[in-house]
Protein backbone atom coordinates (compact mmCIF):
# COMPACT_ATOMS: atom_id res chain seq x y z
CA UNK A 1 0.00 0.00 0.00
CA UNK A 2 1.18 3.51 -1.14
CA UNK A 3 0.54 6.56 1.17
CA UNK A 4 1.74 9.86 0.35
CA UNK A 5 1.46 13.43 2.54
CA UNK A 6 -0.86 14.38 -0.24
CA UNK A 7 -3.41 11.19 0.16
CA UNK A 8 -3.32 11.41 3.04
CA UNK A 9 -4.22 14.93 3.69
CA UNK A 10 -6.87 14.99 0.67
CA UNK A 11 -10.41 15.03 1.41
CA UNK A 12 -10.43 15.01 4.77
CA UNK A 13 -7.35 17.43 6.47
CA UNK A 14 -5.67 16.57 9.23
CA UNK A 15 -8.15 14.21 11.14
CA UNK A 16 -7.46 11.72 13.30
CA UNK A 17 -8.44 8.89 11.20
CA UNK A 18 -6.18 10.26 8.58
CA UNK A 19 -3.25 10.13 10.68
CA UNK A 20 -4.16 6.69 12.03
CA UNK A 21 -4.37 5.63 8.66
CA UNK A 22 -0.58 6.66 8.25
CA UNK A 23 0.52 5.23 10.97
CA UNK A 24 -1.66 1.81 10.18
CA UNK A 25 -0.04 1.90 6.92
CA UNK A 26 3.85 2.63 7.49
CA UNK A 27 4.48 2.81 11.68
CA UNK A 28 3.98 5.02 14.26
CA UNK A 29 7.58 6.11 12.56
CA UNK A 30 5.89 7.81 9.82
CA UNK A 31 3.97 10.19 11.75
CA UNK A 32 6.88 11.55 13.33
CA UNK A 33 9.20 11.59 9.72
CA UNK A 34 6.01 13.47 9.11
CA UNK A 35 5.01 16.01 11.72
CA UNK A 36 8.78 16.62 12.99
CA UNK A 37 10.00 15.54 16.55
CA UNK A 38 6.75 16.80 18.08
CA UNK A 39 4.61 14.41 15.42
CA UNK A 40 5.06 11.51 18.26
CA UNK A 41 3.65 13.82 21.20
CA UNK A 42 0.75 15.23 18.93
CA UNK A 43 -2.07 13.35 20.79
CA UNK A 44 -3.27 12.43 16.98
CA UNK A 45 -2.61 9.09 17.96
CA UNK A 46 -3.54 7.80 21.64
CA UNK A 47 -0.64 6.56 23.78
CA UNK A 48 -0.17 2.99 24.70
CA UNK A 49 -1.90 1.82 27.43
CA UNK A 50 -0.02 -0.10 30.00
CA UNK A 51 0.02 -3.93 29.30
CA UNK A 52 -1.34 -2.57 25.63
CA UNK A 53 0.10 -4.52 23.04
CA UNK A 54 0.91 -2.40 19.86
CA UNK A 55 2.66 -4.42 16.53
CA UNK A 56 3.36 -1.28 14.63
CA UNK A 57 6.70 -0.13 15.46
CA UNK A 58 8.98 -3.69 16.13
CA UNK A 59 7.34 -3.40 20.04
CA UNK A 60 8.54 -6.29 21.34
CA UNK A 61 5.33 -7.67 23.64
CA UNK A 62 6.96 -9.53 26.05
CA UNK A 63 9.30 -7.12 26.96
CA UNK A 64 13.15 -8.37 26.96
CA UNK A 65 14.47 -11.28 28.75
CA UNK A 66 16.02 -11.98 31.81
CA UNK A 67 19.29 -12.42 30.20
CA UNK A 68 18.87 -8.59 28.81
CA UNK A 69 17.93 -7.18 32.22
CA UNK A 70 20.92 -8.64 33.68
CA UNK A 71 23.24 -6.99 31.31
CA UNK A 72 21.47 -3.60 31.46
CA UNK A 73 21.56 -3.84 35.25
CA UNK A 74 25.45 -5.22 34.81
CA UNK A 75 26.13 -2.67 32.47
CA UNK A 76 24.55 0.78 34.17
CA UNK A 77 27.47 1.52 35.71
CA UNK A 78 29.26 2.74 32.98
CA UNK A 79 26.25 4.29 31.26
CA UNK A 80 27.02 7.80 31.60
CA UNK A 81 30.60 6.98 29.47
CA UNK A 82 31.41 7.26 25.99
CA UNK A 83 31.06 3.40 24.52
CA UNK A 84 35.03 3.56 23.88
CA UNK A 85 35.50 4.71 27.24
CA UNK A 86 34.44 1.39 28.82
CA UNK A 87 35.30 -2.44 28.79
CA UNK A 88 34.10 -4.41 27.01
CA UNK A 89 33.58 -1.50 24.39
CA UNK A 90 32.40 -1.72 20.78
CA UNK A 91 35.77 -2.46 19.44
CA UNK A 92 35.48 -6.03 21.75
CA UNK A 93 32.18 -6.41 20.14
CA UNK A 94 33.33 -5.95 16.68
CA UNK A 95 36.21 -8.54 17.22
CA UNK A 96 33.86 -10.67 18.67
CA UNK A 97 31.44 -10.62 15.83
CA UNK A 98 34.71 -10.99 13.37
CA UNK A 99 35.86 -14.08 14.92
CA UNK A 100 33.00 -15.91 14.93
CA UNK A 101 30.87 -15.04 11.60
CA UNK A 102 34.70 -15.94 10.18
CA UNK A 103 35.47 -12.36 8.65
CA UNK A 104 37.17 -9.46 8.74
CA UNK A 105 37.02 -6.64 11.26
CA UNK A 106 36.34 -4.63 8.22
CA UNK A 107 33.23 -6.24 7.49
CA UNK A 108 31.06 -5.36 10.07
CA UNK A 109 29.60 -2.25 10.91
CA UNK A 110 27.95 -1.59 13.88
CA UNK A 111 24.83 0.98 14.78
CA UNK A 112 22.24 1.86 17.38
CA UNK A 113 19.47 0.27 15.51
CA UNK A 114 18.21 0.03 11.65
CA UNK A 115 17.24 3.57 11.27
CA UNK A 116 20.88 5.02 11.83
CA UNK A 117 22.57 1.89 9.66
CA UNK A 118 20.27 3.05 6.47
CA UNK A 119 21.03 6.54 7.24
CA UNK A 120 24.57 5.73 6.65
CA UNK A 121 23.55 3.66 3.15
CA UNK A 122 21.89 6.51 2.11
CA UNK A 123 24.69 8.48 2.84
CA UNK A 124 27.17 6.32 1.19
CA UNK A 125 25.46 5.36 -1.83
CA UNK A 126 23.07 8.69 -2.77
CA UNK A 127 24.00 12.29 -3.83
CA UNK A 128 22.26 14.95 -6.59
CA UNK A 129 23.43 12.44 -9.67
CA UNK A 130 22.77 9.36 -7.88
CA UNK A 131 19.13 8.53 -6.99
CA UNK A 132 17.31 6.47 -4.86
CA UNK A 133 15.33 3.39 -5.92
CA UNK A 134 13.21 2.62 -2.84
CA UNK A 135 10.15 0.12 -2.21
CA UNK A 136 7.16 1.87 -0.51
CA UNK A 137 6.07 1.41 1.90
CA UNK A 138 9.38 0.79 3.21
CA UNK A 139 11.52 1.82 5.96
CA UNK A 140 11.53 6.57 5.80
CA UNK A 141 15.14 6.73 7.01
CA UNK A 142 16.90 6.14 3.40
CA UNK A 143 14.84 8.15 1.04
CA UNK A 144 14.66 11.38 4.10
CA UNK A 145 18.36 11.17 3.74
CA UNK A 146 18.37 10.99 0.32
CA UNK A 147 15.96 14.04 -0.05
CA UNK A 148 17.93 15.82 2.31
CA UNK A 149 21.35 15.22 -0.14
CA UNK A 150 19.55 16.66 -2.88
CA UNK A 151 18.80 13.30 -4.59
CA UNK A 152 15.78 12.33 -6.70
CA UNK A 153 13.76 9.37 -4.64
CA UNK A 154 11.79 6.72 -6.71
CA UNK A 155 9.61 5.06 -5.15
CA UNK A 156 7.95 1.66 -6.78
CA UNK A 157 4.80 0.45 -4.97
CA UNK A 158 4.92 -2.90 -3.69
CA UNK A 159 2.78 -5.62 -5.19
CA UNK A 160 -0.26 -6.76 -4.94
CA UNK A 161 0.50 -9.45 -2.89
CA UNK A 162 3.26 -7.31 -1.03
CA UNK A 163 6.00 -8.42 -2.65
CA UNK A 164 9.06 -6.10 -4.40
CA UNK A 165 8.24 -5.52 -7.66
CA UNK A 166 11.73 -5.79 -8.81
CA UNK A 167 11.14 -5.57 -12.75
CA UNK A 168 10.13 -1.74 -11.96
CA UNK A 169 12.97 -1.13 -9.61
CA UNK A 170 15.12 -2.39 -12.75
Amino acid sequence: MSLSRRAMFAGGGSSSANFAQLVTARGREALVAELGPLGGESGLIPRPQKGEIRLTSNENPFGPPPSAMAAIRDGFVDSSRYPSNTQPNMSDLTTALADRLGCETSNIVLGAGSGELLKRVAQAYVSPDRHLVTASPTYLQTSGVARYLGAEVKAISLTNDGKLDLDAMA
